[in-house]
C-alpha cells in the first residue's frame, strides 16, 4: 500500500514490502529516519535500503521523515514501537504514562 494522505494525515501502511525505511542526515548528522515509497515490492521485513542510508535528506525522494534532536526523543519512539510490538494485534488498555525502561 502506498504512503497516502487520509483526511490531511500522512498514513504509512506497512506490511506490503513497498516502503523503504532508511536513515538520513540533517545538518551533517545522522539523526533522521526516512520513509520512501518504492515501486517494487520486496519480501515483507526485508532490509533493503537501495543505497539511501546516510544521504542528506534533500537528496532523497521522501515525503515523510522523522528527525530527532535528542536521544531522549528517539527513545520515546523506540519505546512506543516496542509497546506496539509486544502487544501486536491484541486488545489492550492504552497506557498513557509509560516509562521507556
Amino acid at each position: 500500500m502506498p504512503i497516502k494522505d487520509d483526511d490531511g494525515v500522512r498514513v504509512l501502511e506497512f506490511g506490503y514490502g513497498d516502503i523503504v525505511v532508511g536513515t538520513a542526515m540533517l545538518e551533517n548528522k545522522l539523526n533522521s529516519l526516512v520513509f520512501i515509497q518504492n515501486n517494487i515490492c520486496h519480501k515483507i521485513g526485508e532490509m533493503n535500503t537501495h543505497g539511501i542510508n546516510g544521504k542528506n535528506h534533500s537528496e532523497l525522494d521522501t515525503k515523510v521523515m522523522m528527525h530527532f534532536d535528542s536521544i531522549e526523543s528517539l527513545d520515546v519512539v523506540i519505546g512506543r514501537l516496542q509497546y506496539i510490538r509486544d502487544n501486536f494485534n491484541q486488545t489492550v488498555e492504552i497506557q498513557e504514562n509509560v516509562s521507556n525502561e
